[in-house]
């Protein structure tokens, strides 16, 4: 008896497909916009420059302050390095992107 409860209906099966394509013909259309990719652009331009300054600055304090201040400004370099990364190459697909179109 507890199979049969655990067995989906054929109505809720169609209703998930329903669902889906519902979401991502609207995931389509949201990003399709002019306005989003620039805003979008925008934004990973921002983060870029954010985590550059922040990632900067770690690392001069890890390489200017005492040997035991420098701890926690030494563990956050890596990181930071790490999004600097991610966000350039961020930037770097929004704009060849933008340029495609």
């Amino acid at each position: 008896m507890s199979k049969a409860k655990d067995m989906p209906t054929p109505n809720s099966a169609w209703r998930r497909v329903v669902e889906y394509r519902r979401v991502a013909q609207f995931v389509g259309q949201k990003f399709s916009r002019e306005g989003t990719r620039r805003m979008r652009l925008a934004l990973w331009i921002a983060f870029f420059v954010v985590s550059n300054l922040l990632g900067v600055e770690a690392f001069k304090a890890a390489v200017t302050l005492p040997s035991d201040e420098r701890l926690v400004p030494s563990l956050l370099t890596f990181p930071l390095i790490g999004l600097t990364a991610v966000s350039a190459t961020r930037v770097l697909d929004a704009w060849r992107r933008r340029d495609d179109e």
